[in-house]
């Protein structure tokens, strides 16, 4: 098992980070064709239930670039569904990722939140954790997902910062 922890700080408020970014279904798509130049990026679920949980579901072509005995063990394409519900009561967006290839045989969850840093601000932070049995390349491909990740959410937060400068989220929402 591998795990990864990314963390980021945005100027904008915890309530605007949550609902003009991250369950916003424009923010989303454009993140994930623009910014980290996805092939697909459907947002299929997004539900709030009266306890005021959210729940999303998310089908993403990621372009990533492979190693060669990576994109042996993949193929040429890979897509995947990330679950999520983020839980109002502690502010925590659990996930889980389902692979189009090795879904049995590997287990990819983690937990992104926001922390107020400011009146204005918030650090994000994210942990993923990564298990993959496949004999004899299960840690190379635990390896290649993590790093591909943090590759991923570094660049969502480049494009995040100046989705926020362009769009004028509003820092105090």
């Amino acid at each position: 098992m591998m795990d990864t922890t990314v963390r980021h700080t945005f100027d904008v408020s915890y309530e605007t980070y949550w609902e003009e970014l991250f369950f916003n279904e424009a923010y989303q798509t454009s993140l994930h064709m623009k910014g980290l130049n996805c092939a697909l990026a459907e947002v299929e679920l997004l539900e709030k239930k009266d306890d005021g949980r959210l729940f999303q579901r998310v089908r993403i072509e990621p372009r990533v670039p492979m190693p060669g005995p990576v994109k042996k063990l993949l193929g040429d394409r890979v897509v995947y569904i990330e679950d999520g519900v983020f839980d109002p009561q502690d502010g925590r967006y659990r996930f889980t990722i389902i692979p189009s290839v090795f879904a049995k045989t590997s287990t990819i969850k983690g937990v992104l939140w926001v922390t107020r840093t400011g009146e204005k601000q918030v650090e994000r932070t994210c942990v993923l954790s990564v298990s993959v049995n496949v004999r004899g390349a299960g840690k190379i491909l635990e390896r290649f997902i993590s790093r591909s990740y943090e590759k991923s959410i570094d660049t969502a937060a480049q494009f995040t910062t100046k989705y926020i400068a362009a769009n004028h989220c509003s820092p105090t929402a």
